[in-house]
């Protein structure tokens, strides 16, 4: 919510902005939970609207190079920002949603998109990304196949890493 707050307060005080999308990572912080979680970060996409009818996303995807993966959602919901700044700059519809991101990929050049209702299409995050704080801890060998992760590793991670998200159920 803070990064919400942070983009309205730098745009001119009459500014209407029609979407915004913001992404964030958490990353597995030792080998062992790598493993757990199949050479998978979290990724949360949060996006807010003014017109609810371009929500819930329709796809997040990671590109690099000829390579285009569309990321599995594990956990989502919509809601509406409460009446503040930032609403009044983008619009009352939110939608938070966790997806599972192959480590291997956020260590080359790539970009995170996520596709709207309604055709539109955000850029939400770039890597390599000197923006990003953090990454995956430095030692980490993650250079092998992704597999399926367990649910109670996606489900620690989120609620430790991702509160926004803690407790609202996993997807099937």
């Amino acid at each position: 919510m803070r990064r919400l707050a942070d983009a309205a307060a730098k745009l001119p005080r009459d500014a209407v902005v029609p979407r915004i999308g913001l992404a964030d990572v958490a990353y597995p912080r030792s080998q062992d939970e790598l493993k757990a979680l199949g050479g998978f970060a979290l990724l949360l996409v949060t996006v807010v609207c003014r017109e609810a009818a371009e929500l819930p996303v329709e796809h997040v995807e990671i590109r690099a190079g000829d390579e285009q993966f569309e990321l599995p959602v594990v956990a989502s919901r919509l809601s509406e920002l409460q009446p503040q700044a930032a609403s009044v700059v983008f619009g009352r519809a939110r939608y938070d949603g966790v997806y599972l991101l192959p480590v291997f990929m956020t260590q080359r050049h790539a970009i995170v998109t996520v596709g709207l209702g309604g055709g539109f299409t955000l850029n939400v995050l770039r890597y390599p990304s000197a923006a990003e704080e953090g990454g995956p801890p430095p030692g980490l060998n993650f250079h092998w196949k992704p597999f399926e992760p367990g649910s109670a590793a996606i489900r620690r991670l989120l609620n430790e890493e991702l509160p926004v998200l803690a407790g609202v159920k996993l997807v099937d």
